[in-house]
């Protein structure tokens, strides 16, 4: 059973989150782990995208953190777009309401 659950896990990175509790900007972060800003910014944006092991070890070392505190495992869920069958939730963020009517109305 056990392995089971691990073929419905992902790896997720947390290196977002690790660098936001310790006031690491993007910026601080490429210049300090020489990791190319661009490969940062896609860390940040999908935290599922694919990186060298060098990658992690150097921010890890940056954010002064093991690089186990830098993944985890995640269910894998599918995409809500892959869904398919899937009922429509209503929209209950439009009220229907009848028109506004004066309070003293005159009546014919």
């Amino acid at each position: 059973m056990l392995s089971e659950e691990r073929d419905h896990m992902r790896t997720r990175l947390r290196v977002k989150e690790v660098a936001a509790e310790k006031y690491v900007s993007m910026t601080k972060l490429h210049k300090k782990s020489d990791v190319a800003y661009t490969t940062i910014r896609k860390i940040f944006r999908d935290p599922y995208s694919e990186v060298h092991l060098n990658t992690l070890n150097r921010l890890a070392k940056v954010l002064d953190v093991a690089v186990t505190d830098l993944i985890e495992s995640v269910p894998d869920e599918p995409e809500i777009d892959q869904v398919k069958g899937a009922p429509d939730e209503p929209d209950t963020d439009q009220v229907e309401s009848a028109p506004d009517e004066p309070d003293n109305a005159p009546t014919s």
